[in-house]
């Protein structure tokens, strides 16, 4: 038995509708601790890891532990109908996913779920030189400022400044982030890093931002990126991101 009660559907909405661009299918694993998902795309570049511990959940009822393996385009498509002041609940039932929406309406949609393995994946160990916390606005609003110009994206940290670079044929975006400027909460450089990672696995994630306030980026110099977003109430998305090597 699986029930779980979101008090928000439109941070599912946003969290489903993003991850779906970088992963097709994975499996939730509910247990009495909270939800878990850790996942790796299909090019192995990104790992997608989220966990929200039940704490989060308005009603969290779990019997023992249960998988529930789904389709993130499919599931995308009911999530998407979630509107403003509505609750998500989610429970199984005989093989099939329940999504609720409950607000001025009740709205009810069953999917079924995959029978799919799914392979524990250990949480990468990297060593990071330097942690950026930002506003999630911040964030998304940088990705924007990047996109027309290029593919790839460095981030640059030294001298109390993370600096943010786009740049190809058709020309250069930088984008400079302090804590003095009120751009960052708050910046810990270690030993200055330089790095280079795919932008349009930024710009597919960078979705979750409309669901969080708080995004925190980590990263080394030519190591793999990792990005926190702080779900409210508790739990975060997280993407691991390969580095590109030129």
């Amino acid at each position: 038995m699986v029930k779980l009660t979101f008090y928000d559907a439109r941070v599912w909405k946003y969290i489903i509708g993003s991850i779906k661009k970088i992963i097709t299918e994975g499996v939730f694993v509910v247990n009495e601790e909270g939800l878990h998902m850790r996942t790796m795309d299909s090019s192995h570049i990104a790992m997608i890891d989220i966990y929200v511990p039940s704490t989060a959940f308005e009603e969290f009822e779990v019997e023992g532990e249960s998988s529930i393996g789904v389709n993130f385009d499919e599931l995308s498509k009911i999530m998407r109908r979630a509107t403003k002041g509505e609750k998500l609940t989610l429970s199984v039932d005989e093989g099939k996913l329940s999504i609720i929406f409950t607000g001025k309406m009740v709205r009810e949609f069953k999917l079924p779920m995959l029978d799919i393995s799914s392979e524990k994946l250990p949480e990468p160990k990297v060593k990071f030189n330097v942690t950026a916390r930002m506003q999630s606005s911040i964030f998304r609003d940088m990705i924007k400022d990047l996109e027309p110009i290029g593919e790839a994206v460095t981030f640059n940290a030294e001298e109390n400044k993370l600096k943010v670079k786009a740049s190809s044929e058709r020309g250069i975006a930088e984008v400079i982030l302090d804590v003095e400027s009120g751009a960052l909460l708050d910046l810990n450089i270690k030993e200055p890093s330089i790095a280079t990672y795919s932008l349009d696995y930024l710009k597919d994630i960078s979705g979750v931002a409309q669901a969080v306030d708080i995004v925190v980026l980590n990263y080394s110099s030519n190591m793999p990126l990792k990005l926190d977003f702080e779900i409210p109430n508790g739990g975060r998305v997280t993407l691991y991101l390969a580095p590109r090597v030129e």
